[in-house]
């Protein structure tokens, strides 16, 4: 069952949708190199799970011209909207990704660009577990993740509250290796304006990792 700061999640991401699309495309962010980087690791034969698509641009979208099969989620309304229109290669499911539920073996990777951190972290481990599950042998999984322990609500995220929950780098590590994955490449990566106050970003640094199922 969703927690009422994921409910919180979902109202904001209604209101801020097309605005959050509109800036983070103009964000100096790692995830085009991270995408690159899993999609040279797939087959164009692969099945891919995608954990917090948004409006689908460019993820999604990128995805689904380089394997044979995208299943994205989101938990907001406006956000699976707008990613059927810019991704309509991909098969959307709306909801909780902590209830999703698959077949064992069912995916050769899963990725989580900047959405992990918007689930209370106590449902981290259980989450990973069960995508474990979801992967097969060697299956890859690629998420970000705050590099710092943090939780609580920001009053005003692109106009709109939000919640965030993370552990910090040496935790998540550590829930992620004992979840039955190995870690392949993990890095953190300075994000955000510092000079500018009003980045939601100012002075931020995200943890990427690249694990693969043993």
């Amino acid at each position: 069952m969703a927690t009422s700061q994921q409910e919180l999640v979902r109202a904001g991401y209604n209101i801020i949708a097309k605005d959050y699309l509109s800036w983070i495309q103009q964000r100096p962010t790692a995830h085009h190199i991270k995408l690159q980087q899993i999609l040279s690791h797939l087959a164009t034969t692969s099945k891919v799970l995608e954990l917090g698509c948004g409006a689908g641009l460019p993820i999604t979208k990128v995805l689904t011209q380089h394997v044979a099969s995208v299943i994205a989620n989101d938990y907001s309304e406006s956000q699976i909207a707008l990613a059927k229109a810019n991704a309509p290669l991909a098969e959307f499911i709306h909801g909780d990704m902590t209830q999703l539920e698959f077949a064992p073996g069912t995916f050769d990777a899963a990725v989580a660009f900047y959405s992990f951190f918007h689930v209370p972290r106590e449902k981290h481990e259980a989450l990973i577990k069960d995508i474990h599950g979801w992967l097969r042998k060697d299956g890859l999984l690629l998420f970000t993740y705050s590099s710092h322990a943090e939780e609580g609500i920001y009053p005003l995220f692109l106009g709109a509250k939000m919640f965030f929950s993370s552990f910090g780098t040496e935790q998540i590590l550590e829930i992620v290796q004992s979840c039955g994955f190995t870690i392949v490449e993990q890095e953190v990566r300075a994000q955000g304006n510092v000079e500018d106050p009003t980045d939601p970003d100012n002075d931020t640094s995200f943890l990427w990792v690249l694990a693969r199922k043993m």
